[in-house]
């Protein structure tokens, strides 16, 4: 991981599960970003969210997890790298339109490609993935029908 390159990475939970709307452990996570000389904010989904059998109930993050985003960005002193892990396609774009959000690095699903994801971080393999999905904003949800497969 991260701190196999640098040796004084710390880290917060931020929120204690993916589905979690408890926030009582962001104002730690805050604390550290402003400490910090760079933030990397992992959030996504496990197999709590989806997995087979399972469908995701929603592509939003959770209230937690967009507290834990909006919170950390804020307090942060130059631009976040965020870091999402997930094989549901999660609506990302109110993090897209966030100016302290400096990049966005969509790792897929939480296994072994986890401790991969600081040789992309720090230019050891190139981001050349391609996802298998598309990312749309949740919204889209309510104009297209499920079973449109004509993807306007």
């Amino acid at each position: 991981g991260v701190a196999s390159y640098v040796a004084n990475t710390v880290s917060a939970d931020g929120v204690p599960g993916v589905l979690s709307n408890d926030m009582s452990q962001i104002p730690a996570a805050v604390a550290l970003a402003q400490k910090a000389d760079t933030v990397v904010l992992v959030v996504g989904t496990d197999l709590s969210w989806s997995a087979e059998g399972h469908d995701a109930k929603t592509i939003v993050f959770s209230e937690g997890q967009l507290a834990l985003i909006g919170n950390v960005t804020a307090a942060a002193k130059k631009p976040v790298v965020l870091v999402t892990l997930t094989a549901t396609p999660l609506d990302i774009s109110s993090m897209l339109q966030n100016p302290k959000i400096g990049a966005i690095l969509h790792a897929g699903q939480p296994s072994v490609t986890a401790p991969a994801v600081a040789d992309v971080l720090f230019g050891k393999k190139p981001p050349a993935g391609r996802t298998i999905q598309t990312i749309l904003p949740a919204s889209y949800a309510d104009q297209i029908s499920i079973w449109d497969f004509g993807m306007r």
